[in-house]
């Protein structure tokens, strides 16, 4: 391989061991990880586990209760090109397998470009969740 070619290529992982990578690299540090999930997949560049994403149970009763699952957290290290887009194109391609319909959502002030770029489509907006006191 040369200077700039690299071997990226997207495994399954533990729970505990995709928690623990999004909650040492996920943007968003201060919000909850989950507790559990269905499936967890990690990224690897070059032998070494540079990303990782969980799907669990989706936070709505009625999806839940329609046989969805849902791509809870993305964490990815900076610097690996295309990296949320190959763990999204995973996750795509699992329920697929699995027979499962799947939903992820993203904050408002972020793009949206890596599930573009995994072929994901965009089917509605929902208001952002009432902040407790």
């Amino acid at each position: 391989m040369g200077e700039t070619e690299r071997a990226v290529n997207v495994r399954p992982c533990s729970i505990p061991t995709a928690r623990m990578g999004v909650a040492r690299v996920h943007r968003h540090r201060s919000r909850r990880i989950p507790r559990s999930g269905l499936v967890a997949f990690e990224l690897v560049v070059d032998r070494w586990p540079r990303g990782w994403m969980l799907i669990g149970r989706p936070s709505s009763r009625v999806l839940d209760g329609r046989g969805f699952v849902e791509v809870t957290r993305v964490a990815v290290e900076e610097g690996v090109r295309n990296a949320c887009s190959m763990l999204y194109g995973v996750a795509a391609r699992w329920a697929l397998r699995e027979r499962r319909p799947i939903v992820t959502y993203t904050l408002a002030t972020e793009s949206g470009a890596s599930l573009r770029g995994a072929g994901w489509v965009e089917v509605g907006r929902t208001p952002p969740p009432k902040r407790r006191v």
